[in-house]
This record gives C-alpha cells, structure tokens and sequence, in this order.
C-alpha cells in the first residue's frame, strides 16, 4: 500500500484567496490594505513557504514593506494612489520539494468620492465602426466649477440594436445607426454610433508628429482617418500602441513617459498605421521648485514659484493651461510670473510650469485655479447702493411735487415756475461688501433745467458741461492707487486709467462715473 508523502507527492501549488480591495472593485481610500490569504491545506498538505511570498503592486515589489506570516500578507500604502486602475501580482511557492508556486493577479480602482454633477458627457461622442469591432466608452461627470471628473460609474444601454454592451465596452453586431446611452440617476449623455459593414479608410495621420518629454510628462495623441476621396471620417476609433518601452499610452491616445529614450506612439486602423516620434530626457539633477500660489487677476494669472536654492541662472520657464502648449515666460526676482488668462472660459483650470536648462528638462508642477465670470463695471451694484439710489430718487420725486404744489397755489404752471433749490450733495453711505476703506457714492441728482425765471427773480447760470469721455480699461503693469477709495491696485489687474493719469479699480469707476482729478466722464465699452 502506497503511502502519501507530501513533501514528495504534493504536485500543487498553494490556494490564493480573500484578496482585499476585491478584484475589479472601485474604492475611494487613497491608502487602501492590500491583502490576501494563502494556505495548502486543500492542494498538497505540504504548506506554505512564507519565505517565497512576493508581492508587488503596479510592477513595483513591495514584499519588502508588506507583513508576511504563514498564511497571510499585508501591506498598507503611505502614500496616496493615483486615481484610476491599479494591479496587484501576488506569488507564494509550497513546502514540497518540488517548490510548486501559485500566483493570484487582481486590480482595483481608485475614483474620486461621490460628487454631485450638473451634467454628465459620453466620450467618445461620435463613433463610427465596423461589424465585429468594440470600442471602450468613457462617462465623464461635469461639476458646478466646469470641472471634469473621468471614470463616472453608470449604467450602459444601446438603442438601435446595433450591438450589445459588456461593462463600458460596445460591440458592433448589425449594420445601422444608434446610440449608447449613459446613465447616472438623474443625468443622461449618450454617444451616436453608425455600424457599416465596411470603412473605407484609405490613410491614417497622427498628431503631433513628433514630441520631446521629460518621465513623468503625459501628452495626448489624435489619429484621424481619411478615405480614398482624402475626406475625414468622423467617429473611426484608431487603436494606440508604443513601440519601445518608453512609456504607456491609454485606449484615447494619452501617452505617459516613463523611461529616458527614443520610441514611437503608433496609431492602427486594420493594416494602416501612423507614427510619432518620441523622446523621453531625464528630469533629474536641476534645482527643485514649487508653485507657492496662484490666482487669476483680472485677465492675468499671477503664479508664485519657490526655489530650494535659488532661481537656476540660464534657465528658461514654461507655462501651459489645460492641453495648450506651452509658451514662454518671465520669471521676476521675487517668483512672480504673469499669464494672459484673458481668453479662458469660466471654470476650474489647471496650470504647468516647467523649466528648462541646456539640454535638460525640470519636472513640472501642476496646480489648480478657478476662473469666475466677468461682469462688466458698474454692472454688480450692492443692496445698500440700491437702497441709497432708490432713496435719490424719492428725494428727487417729493422735491418736484413741492414744486409743483407751489406754483399751482401762487397760480403758476409748471413751465413759468422758478427752478427748485439746487439739491444736496451726494450721500455717501459706507458698506461692508467693498474694499476696506472704500465708500459708495449715491449717484448726483439730474435736475432739468427749466426756461428762464419771472423777472423778479435772478437768472441762474448754467452748469458747466462735463469734461468730454476720456481714458480706458486696461491691465496695470505697474501698482498704483485709486483715486476713489484709496485702495490698492494691483499690478496685472484690469483698472480704468484716465488721459491726465488718476487710476481707479474698475468698481470704483463704474460708481463715480466720471474722473475725480479731471472730472472728465468715463467712457464704457
């Protein structure tokens, strides 16, 4: 009778279980436990060889920081993860002399926390394919700010029955037209889709052509295609690849350097192809900096950078917004740097510096602003201007009808009436939503003029015209201080500036109307 010898006769590997974050689930925690189970209870009875545990998460070994024991291993982050997919390869070998390994792959995704949307985009929102083809579809949740929250989880349907959906994946089945609908609670979006039997694509063009990035950089590539007459079609879905081991690139083209070379991003549709040209520097061995502050001033962002050791002498800086390009700029001796914001939409924005020194590029640093919609001067007006200015006017009003009262008693018509005592100044009220030291001015009573008085009474001479429209909006580059409220304005912002040189914030131009040096009106629009 034959014997079983585990540390011989066991031929099978460990069992792998209780993986935690579950696999394909989505979780919020930036640090998230990564853990599993292991035993050989059920596949051998040799037991498990702890000292064989290997775990790594996104290719990167973390055995070394993980809790290993006989039947478990534990590692827990200290550092935040980036949002999207990541995977976890775990591997542990047996006791048997033949040192049977098992190994267990499983991801997770990191999304952002519940956030409440205004609206909801499909991307791609146009797609044309073949019979047979799939293409992956992304919901895309906007926010109050304008700002885009990829990776929505919702709930796919297709109508037209030209296909079918598995996850947010879409397979085309039948020729026609249709659409794929998303949905999250309230909010809707769907993508067009046209299903042919065949495309006639005849050539494929990629852009850019050719791009120069340092680790870590992400850029956005975009293939087109064109059919035999050289005309676009709209909607064809190219498929990304890198040739070289020079970095990733997403199923939208969105390519991430990794590693310093030369490689290419290459775009596929069936048999035809494009290429880009890639080179990836190393961004090491500069001076480190970072981005202090930022804020919009009036049509400029003001950026604030900080250096460890001082501005790098020689080195020239770089700023883009959003997926712009990067443009060129000035960098003052206290780390300011000025941006034309004047063309970008409302809303959240992001902004990247960089710099770069002889043949080496700096890593760049990202940071956040929020861009608030313009009025124009004198357009916002506080409930206590309203209330002064409403209060005006009713002088304005009761005056007249003692006037009128008047002249009707003494037998007089309103035409050979005297003029009405002149009126008050001004009333000037303090507010508490303005600048500090800044005061709302009731606007001057308009009096018409009647036709000239009975003889008993002395003529009045006329008031003197006002001082024609001079001046205009522009942006300071320099500081200065405000003729009305006494306060600062700051160099980058929008400020009236008259033709004998006083300057004023623009709310305080819009109250005053008119120069307090020269008296000159100011001219709006």
């Amino acid at each position: 009778m034959l014997t079983y010898d585990p540390t011989v006769d066991d031929t099978f590997g460990p069992s792998i279980t209780d993986m935690t974050p579950p696999d394909g689930s989505d979780t919020t925690t930036r640090r998230p436990t990564i853990s599993a189970l292991y035993s050989d209870a059920t596949t051998g009875n040799s037991g498990v060889d702890s000292g064989s545990v290997s775990l790594s998460l996104d290719g990167t070994d973390r055995t070394s920081q993980a809790t290993v024991t006989a039947s478990q291993v534990t590692f827990t982050l200290t550092s935040d993860l980036a949002l999207g997919k990541h995977t976890v390869v775990l591997k542990v070998k047996d006791l048997s002399t033949k040192k049977n390994e098992a190994s267990k792959t499983w991801t997770f995704t990191l999304v952002e926390e519940s956030t409440t949307f205004k609206s909801i985009v499909v991307e791609p929102a146009t797609i044309m394919m073949e019979v047979g083809q799939t293409v992956t579809l992304t919901a895309v949740g906007i926010d109050d700010d304008g700002a885009r929250h990829p990776g929505q989880a919702v709930t796919w349907t297709v109508t037209g029955g030209i296909g079918t959906m598995t996850g947010a994946t879409f397979m085309a089945s039948t020729v026609g037209t249709g659409s794929v609908k998303a949905t999250m609670g309230t909010l809707t979006a769907t993508a067009s889709v046209t299903v042919s039997q065949s495309i006639d694509v005849s050539r494929i063009e990629i852009a850019p052509t050719t791009a120069s990035l340092f680790v870590g950089e992400e850029l956005q590539f975009t293939a087109k295609c064109y059919d035999s007459a050289d005309k676009l079609i709209e909607g064809v879905q190219c498929t990304y690849v890198v040739v070289g081991t020079i970095g990733t690139v997403d199923a939208t083209g969105k390519f991430v350097a990794g590693t310093v070379g030369s490689g290419k991003v290459k775009a596929t549709y069936k048999t035809l192809s494009a290429e880009a040209q890639v080179e990836v520097k190393e961004a090491a061995g500069l001076p480190q900096f970072t981005v202090e502050e930022i804020a919009p001033e009036g049509s400029q962002l003001r950026i604030v950078l900080g250096f460890a050791d001082g501005k790098p002498d020689g080195a020239e800086f770089l700023v883009k917004i959003d997926s712009g390009v990067w443009k060129s700029v000035e960098v003052a001796a206290d780390g300011k740097i000025y941006v034309d914001i004047s063309e970008i939409d409302a809303g959240t924005h992001e902004a990247r510096v960089k710099f770069t020194l002889g043949d080496k590029v700096s890593e760049p640093q990202l940071a956040s602003f929020t861009v608030e919609e313009q009025t124009t001067p004198g357009e916002e007006k506080s409930p206590m201007t309203m209330l002064v200015a409403a209060a005006v006017i009713g002088i304005i009003l009761a005056v007249l009808l003692v006037v009128l009262l008047m002249t009707r008693r003494r037998g007089q018509t309103p035409e050979t009436a005297p003029a009405p005592p002149p009126l008050p100044p001004p009333v000037v009220v303090e507010t508490s939503n303005v600048s500090k030291g800044a005061f709302v001015a009731a606007p001057a009573a308009q009096v018409v003029t009647p036709p000239p008085p009975a003889p008993a009474v002395a003529p009045v001479a006329a008031a003197a015209a006002p001082a024609a429209a001079a001046g205009r909006f522009r942006v300071l580059n320099v500081k200065a201080t405000c003729a009305f409220c006494n306060g600062q304005v700051e160099r980058g912002a929008s400020a009236y500036v008259c033709s004998c040189g006083t300057a004023l914030h623009e709310k305080c131009a819009g109250i005053v109307k008119a120069c307090p040096s020269c008296k000159a009106n100011i001219r709006f629009g």
